[in-house]
């Protein structure tokens, strides 16, 4: 398997039944992600080998936070591929990606999270020209129920897994774990607003990291 033989896609209105049991069987947070308008494909020879899927952040304060000229704020929340690919396969899948946003998009950045708890530092990232800002202020916070973890979110609202979640807590059988800090990273792109030198992006990393506000990625 090589790279010249790969291809990357844009995918149009939305996954497949098939591609979301891709990213089930082959993210290790065994979800799709809510809300991506954005998805992607890595096909070898007419096979499917990876997916990722582009969204906008959970909360709406990100756009304030790493934006610098007023663009959008998009979030990277999966992305994943068949364990039988090359090495450097994720960032090579991931350089496809950005080049891909910045023709057909207008997005300003895109926001990604590496999640320790899954021994995950960001090399794929590093690899792809992401800036790295640094973690979360705070740990974040998932339920445990059984064999599989839920993000807090998941605990409110009027969905069934809410009201499972909420029938366990009452329990008493819900576990709260209190997690490591995300590693965040940014890709800014260069537009018409200008070329981002050095002095903005260390801006926007010292902005970011001074702003008591912490927002949970999903990838």
């Amino acid at each position: 398997m090589k790279f010249k033989d790969m291809e990357v896609n844009l995918i149009y209105g939305g996954l497949s039944y098939e591609n979301g049991e891709f990213i089930k069987n082959n993210h290790y947070s065994n979800s799709i992600a809510r809300g991506c308008m954005l998805n992607f494909e890595l096909v070898h020879n007419n096979i499917l080998i990876g997916l990722a899927m582009v969204g906008e952040p959970v909360s709406n304060r990100c756009q304030d936070k790493y934006s610098l000229f007023g663009g959008k704020v998009m979030e990277l929340k999966r992305l994943c591929l068949i364990d039988d690919t090359p090495k450097n396969s994720e960032s090579f899948f991931l350089g496809k990606i950005m080049k891909i946003i910045q023709k057909e998009t207008d997005v300003e950045v895109i926001l990604s999270y590496a999640d320790p708890e899954f021994d995950h530092s960001g090399v794929i990232y590093k690899a792809a020209n992401f800036d790295i800002i640094g973690r979360e202020q705070y740990p974040s916070v998932k339920y445990r129920l059984g064999d599989r973890a839920y993000h807090k979110r998941q605990l409110y609202g009027d969905s069934k897994t809410s009201k499972m979640l909420k029938e366990a807590l009452a329990l008493g059988i819900l576990e709260k774990i209190h997690c490591k800090p995300k590693h965040i990273y940014t890709y800014r792109f260069k537009r018409k607003y200008g070329v981002f030198s050095n002095d903005k992006v260390d801006y926007i990393n010292h902005k970011a990291n001074k702003l008591e506000d912490v927002f949970i990625g999903e990838l």
